[in-house]
């Protein structure tokens, strides 16, 4: 649901711009636009928030995925992509992209050594695998703290989108003036997003921390926590 208000919003952006070219010193239509460019820029922050929260593996993690005869063997995480996981197995060096939901830990002695292996640092392991859940779930929580607070703020950018889409209007019909539809509406209601015909989103995950989106006709690079 996020990325498809993303890519309404995106066509809403183009719809403002062309205005623009025929209005340019309209000032409503510049706050629209202002408006619009800190919508696209949240939705993109919190769909990163949501997507680093999706994905429990990381790049060159080893795992069990499934292979396309339903055994399953060991892999590598080889990228994160808005399909999926890309994995490339280790015994036939074949890739291919599975649904996080199928991948599971692979056995111990496939999995990679940290510094606080107990083999390694004397730690037992009982005590290094304490640690590491300890230091996993305060990840989580911060992660997840973090996404509710750009919910918030997206909330509030909305609004503030919202209704400076709706004076713009008024202000148009009150002067004789054919208004635009806010192309996030695909109902007949004015003032609430009721869905999307099409899904523009460009999305690309690149080095398991960055996403490059294609908006409103820029490559814009943004990094995730």
């Amino acid at each position: 649901m996020a990325d498809e208000e993303l890519a309404s919003y995106r066509l809403q952006f183009q719809q403002v711009e062309a205005a623009l070219l025929g209005d340019p010193d309209n000032e409503e239509l510049q706050k629209l636009k202002t408006d619009l460019e800190e919508v696209i820029a949240l939705q993109v922050c919190f769909l990163l928030l949501h997507l680093s929260s999706y994905f429990e593996f990381q790049i060159g993690d080893r795992v069990m995925a499934p292979l396309p005869n339903g055994n399953r063997a060991v892999a590598v995480v080889d990228s994160l992509t808005a399909a999926g996981v890309a994995v490339i197995f280790i015994s036939s060096g074949q890739k291919t992209i599975v649904d996080p939901s199928d991948l599971s830990d692979a056995p111990d002695a496939g999995k990679k050594h940290y510094v606080f292996d107990s083999s390694r640092s004397g730690i037992s392991k009982s005590a290094a695998n304490k640690k590491e859940w300890l230091a996993e779930r305060e990840r989580r929580r911060l992660r997840a703290q973090k996404k509710e607070m750009k919910r918030k703020e997206l909330d509030l950018a909305k609004e503030s989108e919202k209704n400076s889409w709706i004076k713009f209007n008024h202000k148009a019909v009150s002067k004789g003036i054919k208004g635009m539809k806010r192309i996030i509406a695909t109902g007949s209601a004015q003032d609430g997003p009721a869905g999307v015909e099409y899904l523009c989103l460009q999305c690309f995950i690149i080095f398991n921390h960055g996403v490059v989106f294609n908006l409103a006709g820029k490559t814009v690079q943004y990094f995730s926590p």
